[in-house]
């Protein structure tokens, strides 16, 4: 267990955590265009 599978699993966590941040930045516009069409 070096640096360089310590750094790959890094790199992999923060791939996933972008991916999901960005799921959830659509999400989140999706329901606030829904709010706004709601309500005004």
């Amino acid at each position: 267990m070096g640096d360089g599978f310590r750094e790959k699993v890094l790199r992999s966590s923060a791939r996933r955590s972008l991916f999901k941040a960005s799921f959830i930045a659509s999400d989140l516009r999706f329901y606030i265009h829904w709010a706004t069409g709601k309500f005004f």
